[in-house]
């Protein structure tokens, strides 16, 4: 038994998102139809980096596993480094379309796994959205506000959204946009330490971002889609997260209509989850959780 990784190039309005479809072989045979589960990445992130090492623990137990690269980010079409959170859920729903009208995919059983920004987009993009059989939303961002400002004082938090504020209408006014390095954006030391991580062993990570992607993110909230999410969801947080505090995931996860379990990687902080030992035992429980669901 083996996993075949096939590249898919699909056509979405004037640009084409890059796909991998990860699965399982007996002898020289796939094994189809499978039950599906569509990864999506975090802030920056491209197919290449955290998630082959989930697509095949996925794939090596039956499932027919999907990544992608966000328009303008790894080998999919679009502007190089341009973020909006409307448009990666968007990416997100035209992948979910093409799995959902591939004949040797199981169109009944389709799970979104998210990580990061991603885990985020998948609880938003999970509401009201019944193709989605189930949800594992891992480390996820959830409030795009309280995650840039995290330390600042409250007069230095209103001059710095107010500062935004601004610079998104002189934009408006004179249709220039500000590009600057990823690590202008990037405060937090952790944050900055894993993307140079991932830049150096993957160069088509995007260096530069519009300076408003901040400005963007200021509006990302996932609670008020959560409540309608009624899909099976697992969502998975680390012990030692300082990204993403325990009492937003649980505020969050409260809210839940569905059947939902937390689970929480001990010792672990944020991008301690990428690698091991504390990847194997997300990975276990992830895995356990959709067997059990699809």
């Amino acid at each position: 038994m083996c996993v075949v990784v096939s590249h898919v190039r699909l056509p979405f309005l004037n640009d084409e998102l890059a796909l991998r479809v990860y699965s399982r072989t007996e002898g020289e045979v796939s094994v189809w139809p499978a039950p599906v589960i569509v990864l999506c990445h975090g802030f920056a992130g491209v197919q290449d980096m955290v998630l082959p090492a989930v697509a095949f623990c996925f794939a090596q137990a039956g499932f027919a596993v999907v990544t992608f690269d966000y328009r303008g980010f790894g080998d999919s079409g679009g502007e190089r480094g341009r973020l909006t959170v409307a448009r990666q859920q968007e990416d997100i729903r035209v992948v979910l379309h093409w799995v959902q009208s591939n004949p040797v995919l199981d169109e009944r059983r389709i799970g979104l796994w998210g990580t990061g920004l991603g885990g985020g987009h998948a609880l938003c993009v999970a509401h009201r959205n019944p193709q989605v059989r189930c949800v594992v939303s891992q480390v996820p961002v959830l409030n795009g506000e309280t995650l840039i400002t995290r330390g600042m004082s409250f007069s230095d938090r209103e001059a710095f959204l107010q500062g935004l504020e601004d610079r998104a209408v002189r934009r408006r006014i004179d249709d220039k946009e500000l590009w600057v390095p990823i690590n202008r954006l990037i405060q937090d030391r952790a944050s900055l330490r894993f993307f140079h991580q991932q830049r150096r062993a993957c160069p088509a990570i995007s260096n530069r971002m519009p300076y408003l992607t901040l400005y963007e993110l200021c509006y990302f909230q996932v609670l008020p889609f959560a409540r309608a999410v009624e899909q099976p969801t697992l969502m998975v947080t680390a012990q030692q997260d300082h990204l993403t505090p325990f009492a937003e995931v649980r505020e969050v996860y409260d809210v839940l209509a569905g059947i939902k379990s937390l689970f929480t990687v001990s010792e672990a902080g944020h991008y301690d989850v990428y690698r091991d030992p504390w990847r194997d035992e997300a990975l276990k429980a992830q895995l356990a959780w959709f067997q059990a669901h699809l």
